[in-house]
Order: structure tokens, then sequence, then C-alpha cells
């Protein structure tokens, strides 16, 4: 999902609730990448998966990612510009099998939000 360096944010039929939302700005998509890839390390479970950022939670540094095999993560970067010392675990990431899965864990953290609208 990448075209001439810059990572495509992947347009998904996602139902999305507070506190996600997906990322429509290419700029701020683009941060967001370049972080990520700045923590992942060949220890980390998203190397070589090609990660693109195309969601975040409003209220923390959660960001979902869709892997290029097809599969979605939810990832909590640490925000510090490079490798963790634990570098197999962090940045925390939730891996998940399809869409359909990925979708649970949306609405599930819409009960952790305070909000089942």
């Amino acid at each position: 999902m990448k075209e001439a360096g810059i990572s495509l944010i992947p347009q998904l039929p996602i139902q999305w609730r507070e506190p996600w939302y997906p990322i429509n700005d290419q700029a701020h998509q683009q941060g967001i990448q370049e972080e990520l890839q700045r923590e992942i390390g060949p220890l980390h479970p998203l190397w070589n998966t090609n990660p693109v950022v195309f969601a975040k939670r409003c209220d923390c540094d959660d960001v979902g990612v869709y892997l290029a095999d097809g599969r979605f993560a939810i990832v909590h970067l640490v925000w510090h510009g490079h490798i963790d010392q634990f570098p197999d675990r962090y940045p925390a990431t939730r891996l998940f099998d399809s869409l359909a899965a990925f979708q649970q864990a949306v609405d599930s953290d819409v009960i952790d939000w305070g909000s089942d609208e």
C-alpha cells in the first residue's frame, strides 16, 4: 500500500465509534506511520509485515494497522522515536486475523470508553 514512497490509507468498511476514528488526512497518517516504522525492529511481531496505519483512538496512543497479509493490528505506540529496550514486546500489539475480529475490538473499546450508543 505504498505509492511513490508514501503509504496509502486503506479505506475499510468499519463501523467507527468513539473512541476510534479513521485517519483521512495523509500528513497526519504519514507522521504516525513514520513513528511506527521507527519503533518496529527485527524482533517485533510486525517486522516485515508492511504495516499501514489507518485509524487512531482519540484517548490514547493506540492505532489501527493493516498488514500486507490481510491481518489487522492495534498497536500502542510509545512515541520515543526508536526501537524499545524490549523490542519483542513494545510497541504493544494485538493481532487480528480478520476485519470482523478488528471490528469486535473497536466495538469492545466503546464499552471501555463508556459510550454504548
